[in-house]
């Protein structure tokens, strides 16, 4: 079965459907962070003291300008994780409040807030989604039925790594302020996944990865942080501090820029690859997201027919991740850290990555739609999985 792989890196060899996973990133920004490296690499000193605060601010503006997000309001960080650190650090849990967190988050985000939590006797209690679900709706009214006098703060994510579901995050932004909690919002797939407009969000904090659906080399990260909430935020790790320097870097951008010493080669590629990404769809950014959801849809459409299953939640909650529900596994307690799902397992060997992901909510083999999958792909992978079902 052919893959699509021209202009990318990626094996021929293999049908790569597991984009949300770590990205992939054009042959086009590697051969231009290339480049970088050999600058870095010719003169270390000049490059990294002298012409790396310029260059930085020049990522973040592209960035601040996509993802609509007001200017001084955005820090590069290694990835999601390193953020949402970070947010966890800056803030000063209570003994005994309550932070919430949804059943569908990323593992490392889970164990983040447990540690932050725990060594401030806050307690975290976990939004019982349920799968299936009925709409946005039906999402909104599980979490604010969890809430209660005593929750300060909900780490919700924007799109979920396990299921793909998209969840109504500006709605559940404005219903949880009015109650006077504050978001906490992973968005590790949000940035190029989706149109953005992190100014009109109202989340207290947004992490989101760069070298996912913006197709940047890893590693690179967002953390915005809203105007009113700066004045606490630090980053995970201390270097530099704003009274280190006379007057006049923001102290946000003095205590991120600069951690120890840096590869900044992949947050100096993020506007290249903004920039070529959108050259290689008629309709730019916005004609990729429609393209790659549209994608993403109808290959759920041949999955749920596969597995003879229904929809885990609407296709309005679709983005450019899909995913359809399986038997559920014994658990059996933690897993050696090279296990793979046997269905994962097995499609890998026909050939496939795809993911197969146990949550709370159930076991579910996800697919991404990018620039370089098209249909065929997926009808090759719903054969596939009839036989092995």
């Amino acid at each position: 079965m052919p893959t699509h792989t021209e202009g990318w890196l990626l094996d021929s060899r293999v049908m790569y459907l597991n984009h949300g996973s770590f990205g992939a990133c054009p042959r086009h920004v590697m051969e231009y962070r290339g480049r970088l490296l050999c600058e870095i690499e010719a003169e270390p000193m000049d490059f990294l003291v002298r012409r790396l605060p310029e260059e930085t601010t020049t990522q973040i503006t592209a960035l601040e300008s996509f993802l609509g997000a007001q200017p001084g309001t955005i820090v590069l960080t290694d990835n999601t994780t390193t953020g949402i650190n970070s947010v966890f650090r800056s803030i000063s849990f209570r003994p005994g409040e309550t932070v919430l967190l949804s059943n569908q988050a990323y593992f490392s985000t889970r164990n983040a807030l447990k540690q932050a939590a725990s060594r401030a006797g806050a307690v975290v209690k976990t939004i019982p989604f349920t799968i299936p679900v009925s709409g946005p709706g039906e999402v909104l009214e599980q979490l604010m039925n969890s809430v209660d006098p005593t929750v300060r703060y909900a780490v919700l994510d924007h799109i979920s790594s396990p299921t793909g579901m998209v969840f109504p995050l500006a709605r559940a932004v404005s219903s949880l302020r009015e109650a006077g909690v504050e978001v906490i919002a992973d968005g590790a797939h949000g940035p190029g996944h989706m149109p953005l407009s992190l100014s009109e969000l109202g989340c207290a904090w947004y992490v989101g990865n760069c070298h996912k659906w913006l197709c940047s080399p890893r590693s690179c990260a967002i953390l915005y942080t809203r105007p009113d909430m700066k004045g606490i935020t630090a980053p995970a790790i201390t270097s530099h501090v704003p009274g280190d320097f006379q007057p006049g870097p923001d102290p946000l951008r003095v205590m991120f820029d600069w951690s120890g010493t840096p590869d900044p080669s992949p947050r100096l590629c993020v506007k290249e690859s903004i920039d070529y990404m959108a050259t290689l769809h008629p309709g730019g950014w916005s004609g990729i997201m429609q393209r790659n959801a549209s994608l993403a849809l109808k290959a759920r459409s041949l999955l749920l027919d596969a597995t003879r299953t229904e929809p885990p939640f609407p296709g309005s909650m679709v983005g450019c991740m899909a995913s359809v529900k399986l038997p559920d596994l014994d658990n059996g307690g933690p897993r050696p850290i090279d296990w793979f799902d046997p269905i994962q397992q097995a499609l890998r060997e026909r050939g496939i990555e795809a993911p197969v992901i146990q949550c709370l909510p159930g076991r579910f083999l996800r697919v991404s739609a990018q620039l370089y999958n098209d249909l065929s792909q997926y009808e090759h992978l719903a054969g596939i999985l009839r036989g092995l079902l």
